[in-house]
């Protein structure tokens, strides 16, 4: 269900604006290349914006722009760019943009905001701002890698999980009772996945709400599944860089509704994430992550 995730050296890099660099209201662009080889088309390019400590900026995603022609042919990267807004942004301060690929190839730009308070560039020399970047930039890379760590781990539960069919008739051939070996299984696993909460419990609390359910991602949305819901039955979609809260109706994989003060989904999106779950793998993960929770 996830791939190693493994970052290729240079597979991103940003050109402008450099490191550290001081921008300005009202936006800035930022422009850089990635790898043929990395880049996937169907799910493009995701930017995600934190602020010094590593935390989210809720609804500021740019869409990105990568460009390809002629030229494009002759060598091994694209170039792209995308626009980051900053009027919303109050004051003055230092925060992080990344630029994420399929794969989870990912570089992070840590900058300096110059907002209306100028205040603060009288209390910190550039010193200053370069080392409280570089302690979020350090967080932000540890607390990815242990989030991957956490879904490789529950992917193992899961794969589990689909075997347990054959596991069931296995048990009936050694004439044991399917109905208490089912519940043997069924409170390993959530031993066992509450021991992986409690390991990762960093990682998900810097994820927010994504703690359990997981059952897919796709371009920085999550496919969340909690069939305690009432009906008609969905799953959720976050996505933390857009502000996205919205639920999806399955089998159907129609989109429902918003939860609470979400943005709404472009009809772009929603076909990409629709053709994400007209691959009959990805549909899969999908049941099996709705039966695991009707038998718990």
């Amino acid at each position: 269900m996830f791939e190693s995730w493994m970052t290729t050296k240079n597979a991103i890099e940003i050109s402008s604006p450099r490191l550290y660099a001081r921008v300005t209201p009202p936006r800035f662009r930022v422009r850089g290349t990635i790898l043929k080889n990395i880049y996937d088309e169907f799910y493009g390019l995701d930017v995600n914006m934190y602020d010094h400590k590593g935390h989210f900026f809720q609804g500021m995603s740019p869409r990105v722009i990568v460009k390809k022609n002629l030229f494009s042919f002759f060598r091994n990267r694209f170039n792209f760019f995308f626009d980051v807004e900053l009027n919303h942004i109050e004051g003055s301060g230092i925060f992080i943009v990344e630029v994420e690929s399929r794969k989870g190839e990912y570089k992070l730009l840590p900058l300096i905001f110059e907002g209306a308070n100028k205040d603060i560039f009288t209390k910190y020399t550039s010193s200053d701002f370069k080392e409280i970047l570089d302690e979020g930039v350090k967080k932000i890379k540890y607390l990815k890698k242990r989030w991957v760590s956490y879904l490789k781990e529950l992917d193992h539960i899961q794969q589990r999980i689909s075997n347990r069919k054959i596991w069931n008739e296995i048990s009936t051939i050694l004439e044991e009772s399917e109905e208490n070996f089912g519940e043997i299984v069924h409170l390993d696993e959530e031993e066992e996945r509450g021991l992986i909460d409690e390991k990762y419990r960093d990682a998900l609390d810097w994820h927010g709400e994504l703690l359990r359910g997981v059952a897919g991602r796709m371009n920085g949305f999550d496919f969340v599944v909690n069939s305690r819901d009432h009906i008609p039955r969905h799953f959720h979609i976050f996505h933390k860089g857009k502000g996205v809260h919205a639920r999806f109706l399955y089998p159907e994989i129609q989109l429902y509704d918003y939860k609470g003060d979400s943005n709404e989904i472009g009809s772009k999106e929603v076909k990409r994430i629709q053709k994400y779950f007209s691959d009959s793998q990805n549909f899969e993960v999908l049941k099996a992550e709705f039966d695991r929770q009707i038998l718990e």
